[in-house]
């Protein structure tokens, strides 16, 4: 029984110290971790865009202004079949807590195809695409991060220019 009381008695006080603990505010808790000198940072989420591709992507800090963001997409229904890659090289002008401006030139490569024996191969009229343009990174927390761009797409077999808009969310990690 003494046990039993014990045990109780210290996980009560345990718990008393760890709420009295977490009421004092955290200070450091709100600082974004800013990429070392070293570039020691990454980020995983996903992009929405017609330049880079339009899936799962990443991002890794070479320098705490240089980031490279690869982004890919693979999908299989049926007799349909659709990827894309693409990346995007940033410089991030200004970087802290609450964001960041930065540009990019990026790349990207479209191909869908189906067993429509009336059109085979690539379904994508331009599946090549470059472009250059500035974005928007936003922190609505420590680590997480919503982004939008707006970029010049430039679709070589067309030789068309638009202007289209990315969308992107990140979460940071080291």
């Amino acid at each position: 029984m003494t046990i039993v009381r014990t045990t109780v008695f210290a996980a009560l006080l345990l718990f008393a110290l760890n709420v009295a603990a977490t009421a004092q505010p955290d200070t450091t808790a709100m600082a974004l971790t800013i990429p070392s000198s070293s570039g020691e940072k990454y980020a995983i989420g996903g992009n929405i865009g017609l330049l880079s591709g339009a899936g799962i992507s990443g991002q890794v800090f070479l320098t705490p202004k240089l980031s490279v963001q690869p982004t890919f997409f693979v999908i299989t229904l049926g007799d349909y079949f659709h990827f894309n890659m693409g990346g995007e090289l940033q410089y991030h002008f200004t970087r802290d807590r609450e964001g960041g401006v930065y540009s990019l030139v990026g790349a990207g490569y479209y191909h869908s195809t189906t067993s429509d024996t009336a059109k085979p191969g690539n379904r994508v009229a331009n599946p090549f695409r470059f472009g250059l343009g500035l974005g928007y990174e936003w922190f609505t927390s420590r680590n997480f991060a919503l982004s939008i761009a707006g970029a010049i797409h430039y679709f070589p077999y067309t030789s068309q220019f638009l202007p289209l808009p990315e969308f992107g969310m990140y979460y940071y990690f080291n």
